[in-house]
């Protein structure tokens, strides 16, 4: 016995000893490499951005203001182009919150709409009137955290479901599979609004084939390929699970963050190589407390296999890569005041 607590003393070492007071990470920080950044386009104006995506040159910031959810940059000129998507039930208009993505094979923007369950596709060129014409919308039954197309005639969802917190389905919202694996098993049986949130982000590939799930509260992350309608898991990471309270009564069920929730995956930005991960180790506590002052950026190719990690120096929620220029864009977050768009060279 005494062996055996010592090898766990030095596995708890190697798991934690690396790590500042605030953070719990299963990797090895001190490979990690340092990088240095500043505010992007300092008079830029912002309200309270939540989501970022580089597509032809350009960085789409979701944020909310006077009625639109977009705002559009040039990356060759670094300006601000336009304002567009904006709110509303008409024909161009978005419900939001709103999720974006580059659809690789049509060069087009994809849109989920998930207040309404609902995906469409609009142009990469946004005019100057900042109208966006919205296409190929399609509002599917049932609810879905985030949405993507894979081919015409099957999606891939994340959301609470009978067999797995994955789904792939048709475009009538008919589940062809099911899949993926609960990081709370014990808790499955509570399941709606406890085990949605606690699922994390989901991600696709550029080809549309390999899908990444990252777990918020438990540091689960799935790696899965696609074939047909048969999803292969091809890795899996595991080391920690959710520390949440639970709650269930006869309307409702939930979770409540405690003293001892971490979080872990915030957010994933998808390249033709790699998928890159977001992710803090340290516990919400104390990051509403600022007693942060960094977080991590992951990277790993679509098999699983991690390639690299970067030490990032302010707190960020949300990521884009610029792949080609070696660049990290990041919207900080609120706890330490208003958020502020970034720019680190990697």
């Amino acid at each position: 016995m005494k062996n055996i607590s010592c090898f766990t003393a030095i596995l708890l070492f190697f798991i934690f000893g690396c790590s500042s007071p605030h953070n719990r990470s299963p990797w090895d920080i001190h490979d990690f490499k340092s990088v240095s950044g500043e505010v992007f386009l300092p008079d830029l104006f912002l309200g309270v951005p939540y989501g970022l995506l580089i597509a032809d040159h350009k960085l789409f910031v979701l944020d909310r203001y006077d009625g639109k959810e977009c705002t559009v940059i040039d990356l060759n000129s670094n300006s601000q182009i336009s304002r567009v998507f904006p709110i509303g039930d008409g024909p161009e208009e978005v419900h939001p919150p709103l999720f974006l993505s580059y659809d690789y094979p049509k060069n087009q923007l994809e849109l989920y709409e998930r207040s309404g369950s609902r995906l469409s596709h609009a142009s990469i060129n946004p005019p100057d009137s900042g109208l966006i014409s919205i296409h190929d919308r399609t509002s599917f039954k049932g609810f879905f955290s985030r949405v993507f197309m894979l081919n015409p005639n099957v999606y891939v969802g994340s959301g609470v479901f009978d067999n797995g917190p994955l789904c792939l389905f048709n475009q009538e919202g008919i589940h062809l599979r099911e899949f993926g694996e609960y990081p709370m098993k014990e808790k499955v049986q509570i399941k709606r609004s406890m085990l949605l949130s606690a699922q994390g982000e989901l991600m696709i590939n550029p080809n549309r084939d390999r899908v990444v799930l990252a777990g918020l509260y438990s540091d689960q992350l799935l790696f899965y390929k696609i074939n047909d309608t048969i999803p292969v898991k091809v890795k899996e990471y595991f080391s920690f699970e959710a520390e949440l309270n639970f709650f269930e009564n006869e309307n409702s069920d939930h979770i409540e963050q405690n003293e001892k929730t971490f979080i872990y995956y915030l957010n994933a930005y998808p390249t033709e190589s790699q998928v890159y991960l977001l992710y803090w180790g340290a516990k919400h506590k104390d990051a509403k407390e600022m007693k942060l002052s960094e977080c991590y950026l992951l990277s790993f190719d679509w098999n699983g296999i991690f390639k690299k990690g970067y030490i990032i120096p302010s707190l960020l929620v949300n990521i884009a890569i610029d792949e080609q220029n070696n660049v990290l864009y990041g919207i900080t977050s609120s706890f330490f005041g208003d958020r502020k768009l970034m720019r680190f060279e990697l």
